[in-house]
């Protein structure tokens, strides 16, 4: 049996940040740390983080320190965070701050989010920007802007230490009229493109600024997994059950080859594998490497051809 193993499987270099710079101010520090969520999405990171005194928080502590999640944080949480005596430590993916950065310099448009708004890194967005929407699915988007539903209320930036602004497309007659675009990190890149020309191909009277913002080492994982599933009889992809990244290197996995998403080895079952020659494995941006050879080593005891 032959294992054919993603050579950009496991952390990518925004997880490695956060989590050097988590490590370091516990160094430095020595006591009990929170991060405002889960610093990244994997749950064996997680409990490692937790033997260390460091805890996710859904709620901002008081006079303690606090690290931001790789995913981000919106200027609300920043103030709340700093209004409670909290020492605060920046860990969000720099490509994720661009992605707010962009929306924030096009308030004047009407902005849409192709991704997930339960997601943590959409919900940074949306807490400071709430008239921005969010779905997958274009035809809602559309229903969405036809119906007049978008929050045409004038609003002050919430940027803080910031002139005061006015959302002027949202109190135009006209607001729907300029369209930005863009993608969570995370997101696949022709489900992305399949978005933005189906809502283009719907308001044909709007103009368009269209930006891709997937992570390039979240498209590039993706594009592996596909080359490496079209050469095997079954795939495998490692990786958080709330990883966004990892469920799209899953979606594109299972549509060329029979696939299976684990969060451990213990998932690997031996009639999965059955009557396979070839084995693909893949892992999400968050997975550990020791948690990637643990699956390796499992795969490679079941000395296969049979169940």
């Amino acid at each position: 049996m032959k294992i054919i193993i993603a050579k950009h499987a496991g952390f990518c270099f925004g997880v490695r940040r956060a989590l050097d710079i988590t490590q370091e101010v516990q160094r430095k520090y020595g006591s009990k740390i929170f991060t405002l969520g889960d610093l990244v999405h994997n749950e064996e990171v997680l409990k490692d983080l937790e033997k260390k005194n460091i805890f996710s928080s859904r709620e901002v502590p008081e006079n303690s320190i606090v690290i931001s999640r790789a995913h981000g944080i919106s200027q609300k949480k920043k103030k709340e965070i700093k209004s409670k005596k909290n020492k605060h430590f920046d860990a969000v993916c720099p490509f994720v701050k661009k992605i707010y950065q962009a929306v924030e310099k096009n308030t004047d448009c009407l902005v849409i989010i192709f991704g997930n708004k339960e997601h943590p890194e959409i919900q940074a967005i949306v807490d400071d920007f709430p008239a921005v929407l969010v779905h997958k699915n274009a035809n809602w988007i559309t229903k969405k802007i036809e119906e007049k539903k978008v929050d045409h209320s004038i609003s002050e930036s919430p940027i803080p230490d910031s002139e005061s602004r006015r959302v002027s497309a949202s109190n135009s007659q006209n607001w729907h009229q300029n369209i930005f675009i863009l993608s969570q990190s995370t997101e696949n890149k022709e489900e992305f493109e399949k978005f933005w020309m189906k809502i283009k191909e719907n308001l044909p009277n709007s103009k368009f600024k269209i930006q891709n913002t997937i992570c390039s080492s979240a498209r590039e994982r993706q594009v592996e997994c596909a080359e490496i599933a079209r050469k095997v009889d079954k795939m495998i992809v490692i990786g958080g059950k709330n990883s966004n990244n990892s469920r799209e290197l899953f979606k594109v996995a299972e549509k060329i080859a029979s696939a299976l998403f684990i969060q451990n080895e213990n998932q690997i079952k031996k009639s999965f594998l059955a009557n396979s020659n070839t084995i693909g494995v893949t892992a999400g941006a968050s997975t550990p490497n020791d948690l990637i050879e643990r699956c390796l080593k499992k795969i490679r005891a079941f000395k296969l051809s049979n169940p």
